[in-house]
C-alpha cells in the first residue's frame, strides 16, 4: 500500500489545531513515513513475541544474535520448514520457555497455511486471528496491524509509551483529549508522531 505522507502529515497537523502543545511536537517531528519490512510474516511475529514485555534495546540485541546465528548456519528463517530445525534455533535463543513456547505454536500454525489469507482480511478480522494463538495478545496483533501489514488507522492503546504520552498531553494541554476520535483515520500515523515525541516529553 502506498501512502502519500506529506498529505497525512497535513492532515495530522490540521487536527492538532486546537491543541498547541500537540501542534508543536508534530512540527518538530516533521513528515513520518511507514517504513516496509523485510520480514515475512513468521519473523516479524516472532521478533514482536521476543519483545514483549523487555526494553527495545535488548530485544534489538537478542535478534540480532539470533539472526546471526542463523547466518553462520547458512540459514534464512523464511525458508525453515521444519518443526525441528526451529525447535532447534529457539533453543539458541536467551528468551523464557513461555515465548518460545508461543513461538512454536504460530511457527506450527504458519507451516500448516492457517495463515495464507490473512492479508485479505480487514484490520479486526486480522487482529482476531493473530490473538487466537496463544501468547499473540493486543499489543502484539497491533505492531503486526502497524509494521507488518501497514494499516493506517491502528491506535495500540495497550502500548505503555502511548499511554505514558497520551496522559502527559492532556495534562500539558490542561483538557481530555479523545485522540482516537480526532485523528481517525490516521491513527497509526499519529501513533509514530507518539512515539518519537516520547523521546522529549518523558
Amino acid at each position: 500500500m502506498n501512502y502519500n505522507f506529506e498529505k497525512i502529515h497535513e492532515e495530522i497537523l490540521q487536527k492538532s489545531l486546537k491543541y498547541k502543545y500537540i501542534k508543536n511536537q508534530v512540527l518538530i517531528n516533521k513528515v513520518l513515513k511507514l517504513e516496509k519490512t523485510k520480514l515475512g510474516l513468521f519473523p516479524f511475529v516472532m521478533k514482536s513475541i521476543i519483545s514483549q514485555q523487555i526494553s527495545d534495546k535488548a530485544a534489538e540485541t537478542i535478534w540480532k544474535r539470533y539472526c546471526f546465528q542463523l547466518k553462520n548456519n547458512n540459514i534464512k528463517i523464511e525458508n525453515i520448514t521444519n518443526k525441528k530445525k526451529i525447535s532447534d534455533s529457539l533453543d539458541f535463543l536467551q528468551i523464557s520457555k513461555r515465548k518460545k513456547k508461543y513461538i512454536y505454536l504460530f511457527f506450527e500454525a504458519y507451516i500448516k497455511d492457517e495463515l495464507k489469507n490473512i492479508d485479505l482480511m480487514n484490520d479486526d478480522e486480522i487482529k482476531k486471528k493473530l490473538c487466537s494463538y496463544i501468547g499473540i495478545g493486543s499489543w502484539t496483533a497491533d505492531m503486526a496491524l502497524i509494521f507488518f501489514f501497514r494499516k493506517p488507522n491502528i491506535f495500540p492503546l495497550n502500548d505503555l509509551i502511548i499511554k505514558k504520552v497520551t496522559k502527559k498531553l492532556s495534562i500539558l494541554e490542561n483538557q481530555d483529549i479523545d485522540f482516537k476520535k480526532i485523528f481517525s483515520p490516521n491513527l497509526t500515523f499519529f501513533s509514530l508522531h507518539l512515539w518519537k515525541m516520547s523521546k522529549r516529553i518523558i
